[in-house]
């Protein structure tokens, strides 16, 4: 294990950490199956490279945590106050916002 495997392990813990917080608010019955699917497997993909950088981390291990990673920091303005209501069922169920809004225009 060198330098550049210990880091990814350092930034693998936390954002597994930051998936599993925001697994604990998901629910398939309240959310998009696909919305709580995407967080598991990108828990899952982060979790297995930090144990792979233990034996030696490549670049698909890399990537793997960068994306994770991105994907939290870019969508925690969305996330500082709970799941966003566009991911709920209730806002599939009552039309996307966007289509309303669509179809009173025409």
């Amino acid at each position: 294990m060198n330098v550049l495997d210990f880091l990814l392990v350092l930034i693998a813990i936390p954002t597994v950490g930051a998936y599993i917080c925001r697994l604990s608010q998901l629910t398939f019955e309240e959310h998009h199956p696909a919305i709580v699917l995407m967080h598991i497997c990108l828990a899952i993909s982060t979790s297995w490279a930090g144990i792979h950088a233990v034996h030696g981390a490549g670049m698909d291990d890399w990537s793997a945590v960068i994306g994770a990673a991105s994907w939290i920091c870019i969508s925690y303005k969305t996330w500082r106050k709970g799941v966003p209501r566009h991911f709920s069922r209730q806002e599939e169920q009552e039309g996307h916002i966007v289509g309303k809004h669509y179809q009173e225009r025409k």
